[in-house]
């Protein structure tokens, strides 16, 4: 599906065009591709999932930039991934394009207010679609990290497969976003030497400052929770292992106690001649017999805490 979005400008119409590229046919794709004279895997590419950020730039032609952004899999938002969002403008036109597979939230937040720009809007909206990318990996990140303190609480309580699988779910969307902010710097670092607009450049300068810092804070919150999720990984085996020694130990120590009188009691059923066999209090001199070596079994298990 195609939406165009009129821009505010100083000077004639200012059109931005947007693909959702995932409600849309081939044929869409290809016509889009013809008329802006793009690379012709340009606009495929915001469909693969495997796709990488990437900048190209033709001499006289179009200028595109690739950026990755999060992509939640699941409502409950353990299950991240990453897809291109795909920019193209021609340098001293008044047009622009956007593409995704399916328009994220932060852009759907810009589009609504995309009358309040600053002009030149071009240059001012690619700053903005590029501060909003990196920012969204913050804004995850955030969630990611709440999502870590509660699965902590979780561990205090349960060691369970849920919990398991919930860890690993968000180590794998930190794998994604690690690489997606590793790749999205050097593309922000390449529009110092685009030629956005031809307006005073000290604005943009200072607008450029401000995406490079965004993306490097993105970029350190990522790294920080992947190695805050690792520690509790082992941390999680730890304390499974630790359960299991526990456990181990406690039926071992069992086993040791039930074995006395287990004992006691082959001894004393043998069909042979045996001290007390005849007396008429036998068996009971034998349980509490029994029961007394058993105590003693666990005072001294207890005192060495092997049980």
């Amino acid at each position: 599906m195609t939406r165009t979005i009129q821009l505010p400008a100083t000077t004639g119409p200012c059109l931005w065009v947007h693909l959702s590229a995932g409600d849309s046919d081939p044929a869409e794709l290809d016509r889009l591709t013809t008329d802006w004279q793009l690379p012709p895997d340009c606009l495929a590419a915001v469909l693969d999932p495997d796709a990488v950020a990437r900048h190209t730039a033709v001499d006289g032609g179009p200028h595109v930039i690739s950026l990755l952004h999060p992509v939640a899999l699941a409502p409950d938002g353990l299950s991240w991934a990453t897809r291109l969002l795909v920019i193209a403008w021609w340098p001293g036109r008044d047009r622009i394009l956007t593409a995704a597979a399916a328009t994220p939230p932060f852009l759907e937040e810009i589009i609504t207010a995309a009358e309040d720009l600053e002009t030149p809007a071009i240059p001012a909206l690619i700053m903005e679609i590029a501060e909003a990318t990196a920012r969204s990996f913050i804004r995850v990140t955030r969630a990611i990290d709440t999502e870590r303190s509660l699965l902590v609480a979780r561990l205090a309580h349960s060691t369970g497969i849920d919990n398991l699988i919930r860890l690993s779910q968000l180590q794998t969307s930190l794998v994604y976003f690690d690489t997606a902010v590793a790749e999205n710097h050097p593309i922000y670092r390449r529009l110092e030497t685009q030629p956005l607009s031809a307006a005073p450049e000290q604005r943009f300068n200072d607008r450029l400052t401000i995406l490079l810092n965004t993306s490097y804070q993105a970029e350190k919150m990522v790294h920080q929770s992947a190695t805050m999720l690792a520690n509790l990984n082992a941390t999680y085996s730890g304390i499974v292992s630790n359960r299991l020694n526990v456990t181990m130990k406690r039926l071992t120590a069992l086993t040791i106690i039930l074995t006395v009188p287990t004992i006691i009691g082959a001894f004393w059923g043998m069909n042979v001649a045996l001290p007390f066999a005849d007396h008429p209090l036998a068996f009971v001199a034998l349980l509490v017999l029994s029961l007394l070596l058993c105590l003693l079994i666990v005072f001294l298990l207890q005192r060495r805490d092997l049980l």
